[in-house]
């Protein structure tokens, strides 16, 4: 027989297994769940697999048979107190978890995902993933309009991406990880260098590996973007345009906004770059409204490119070889 604290909200009277867990922190004690073996059958069959067959005590989940708690077998998980408290959460109290338009801690998401990854609890699994992609989206207006700031459904700190990075790498999700890697890229140094401390102790930090390729990843884009800008600086303006010659030198007048010396200027206000390339230019700006609209149109299409290739450009895949910028457009912006 052994001490365990029991979990003020998960010990049922008429539960039929008591589950053991602990967090990461120096001295944090044993915290025990009595649950339902039905519930747990009925999320994910690894826990019928993990029941039906004995494993030795020293492997990652163990059932020790020889003890019981109050009649119960006793199952010891490796995962922490914190992790497995929201996974039995979101089992026992679905109907109150709160809706995809309520916001939830990163760290509460996180935990969902990795035991629903690791358990193959397919809903449960599935409810994390749709939170994280209102933040760590494939697509780049979702993506653009969240920030890495987080979303109506998900809160995010800067220093989160760090734990996102290692979980999209532990689920085996190389388009989420890459999007996270350029988030560290974006990281002041210390920060990105340092280890983040979750809510249940365990301490996430990147290998170096991944922060080599988060930065060389960062380099790519600002190296695609300079291409980008300078093709399309040179191009002249929209063939419909009746105003060409001034057109040309709005253009030529911007450049001081868009380059520091041989490199375009990292993102407009600040946004790094995946941000725009060319000023939004004012409607009494030289440069007419079908230009206006046109270099506008490309600008957004060339960081949609960009971003649809994130996962090359990181190294979370092979990297392909960069090809020539074609600053025209696949089809041309409606005239007005």
């Amino acid at each position: 027989m052994f001490d365990i604290s029991k979990d003020t909200d998960y010990w049922f009277a008429d539960g039929n297994l008591v589950i053991v867990a602990q967090d990461h922190h120096p001295d944090a004690p044993h915290i025990g769940f009595r649950v339902h073996k039905g519930v747990l059958f009925h999320h994910c069959d690894v826990f019928r697999e993990l029941l039906d067959t004995p494993l030795p005590q020293s492997a990652d989940s163990a059932i020790k048979q020889e003890d019981t708690i109050d009649g119960c077998p006793v199952m010891f998980v490796s995962d922490s107190f914190h992790d497995f408290k929201e996974f039995l959460r979101v089992m026992y109290d679905g109907l109150m978890f709160p809706g995809i338009e309520e916001q939830v801690e990163f760290g509460v998401v996180a935990a969902l995902v990795r035991l629903g990854h690791k358990y193959d609890a397919v809903r449960i699994l599935d409810v994390g993933l749709k939170r994280l992609k209102s933040v760590f989206s494939i697509y780049y207006v979702t993506w653009n309009n969240a920030r890495g700031r987080g979303s109506p459904s998900l809160a995010l700190k800067a220093e989160d991406h760090i734990e996102a990075a290692n979980l999209f790498r532990t689920i085996e999700r190389p388009e989420l990880l890459a999007i996270a890697l350029y988030a560290c890229a974006e990281l002041d140094e210390g920060v990105r260098a340092s280890s983040v401390t979750r809510v249940d102790g365990f301490v996430e930090i990147l290998t170096p590996d991944d922060i080599a390729r988060s930065l060389d990843g960062r380099d790519r884009l600002v190296r695609q973007r300079t291409k980008f800008a300078f093709a399309m600086i040179e191009l002249p303006p929209r063939l419909d345009c009746s105003t060409r010659a001034q057109c040309k030198q709005a253009l030529l007048s911007a450049k001081p906004l868009i380059f520091r010396g041989d490199e375009v200027v990292d993102g407009i206000a600040g946004t790094g770059p995946l941000g725009p390339v060319f000023p939004d230019w004012p409607s009494d700006s030289k440069l007419c409204t079908r230009c206006r609209m046109y270099f506008r149109a490309r600008d957004l299409q060339f960081r949609k490119d960009l971003w649809r290739d994130l996962p090359s450009l990181m190294g979370v895949i092979e990297w392909k070889p960069e090809a020539p910028i074609n600053p025209r457009p696949r089809r041309t912006v409606p005239p007005h």
